[in-house]
Parts: C-alpha cells; sequence; structure tokens
C-alpha cells in the first residue's frame, strides 16, 4: 500500500482521548469529501496511525493500491490546504468532551442553585454536592427536581 501524507487535525491526548481524537479525523475526512470531492480513481483519504516517538500518531494520507508511477500531487496539495483551513476555523477546545462536559454540568449545577434555597441544606453543602454528579442530568432529571420542589 503507497501514501502520501495529508495533514493533522484536532486535539487530544492517548490513550485516553482515542474517540475523540478519531472523531475529529472523521469530521476532517468530512470535509474534505465536501470540499475537495472524491479523490482520484483506485485511491482513498484515510487515517492512517504512525508510532512517533514511541506513540500512536494519526494522520490523514491519501491510500492507494497497484502500480502507480506517481501521486496526484494536485489533490494531495488542494486536500492539504483545505485541512489546514479546517483545522484553523475550529476551535478544538471549545468542542472537545471535557469542555462541553463541564459546560453541561455548569448548567445543571445553576439549575440546582435555583433550588437550593427551598432545600433544607445550606449553600456550602451544596456547593460540595454538586462537584458528585458524574452524569449529564436529563429532561426527566429536572422534571423529577422540579416535583420534589413542589411537592415539599
Amino acid at each position: 500500500m503507497l501514501r502520501e501524507h495529508i495533514g493533522y487535525c484536532g486535539n487530544g491526548e492517548l490513550p485516553d482521548d482515542r474517540k475523540w481524537i478519531e472523531g475529529c479525523y472523521e469530521m476532517a475526512l468530512a470535509y474534505l469529501r465536501a470540499v475537495i470531492g472524491k479523490p482520484p480513481r483506485n485511491t482513498a483519504i484515510e487515517i492512517v496511525w504512525d508510532i512517533v516517538e514511541q506513540v500512536d500518531t494519526p494522520s490523514l494520507a491519501l491510500v492507494w493500491h497497484g502500480p502507480r508511477t506517481a501521486a496526484p500531487s494536485d489533490y494531495i496539495e488542494a486536500c492539504a490546504i483545505a485541512l489546514q483551513c479546517f483545522e484553523d476555523g475550529i476551535d478544538w477546545e471549545r468542542i472537545a468532551p471535557k469542555f462541553v462536559y463541564q459546560t453541561v454540568r455548569d448548567r445543571a449545577a445553576s439549575r440546582l442553585w435555583a433550588w437550593a434555597p427551598e432545600c433544607n441544606l445550606s449553600s456550602s453543602l451544596t456547593a460540595v454536592l454538586l462537584p458528585l454528579i458524574r452524569h449529564r442530568l436529563t429532561w426527566s432529571d429536572y422534571l423529577y427536581f422540579l416535583a420534589q420542589r413542589w411537592n415539599s
């Protein structure tokens, strides 16, 4: 299998963020397909993993099988430019799962703070308990808390 490197994208640290990193590359693949179009015949853009300094490192590459004498350099260059535009246009930190999870928790906490005065918990105890919520609050959780508030 022959291949030509196109570029890198996304953020995250292996092994903890492997799914997120793979998701970043899947978004990039979809973007390249939409902007640049299909690759030349008998080739494909794929996520490839290489070991760099003893760490798995993903990248996008144009791969092909068979006796191709020269890489389609115009297509590779167009993909590299588009990938760089994609990379520059996304604030990966703001859409990373950890940031989104924290945002959801903060919003859930602000809803719970609104209920705190009617609870028998002191605000300092509520502040200690809020970080212990490990799952996202769903609409049914919200309705449950609302029902508890009105029943007491």
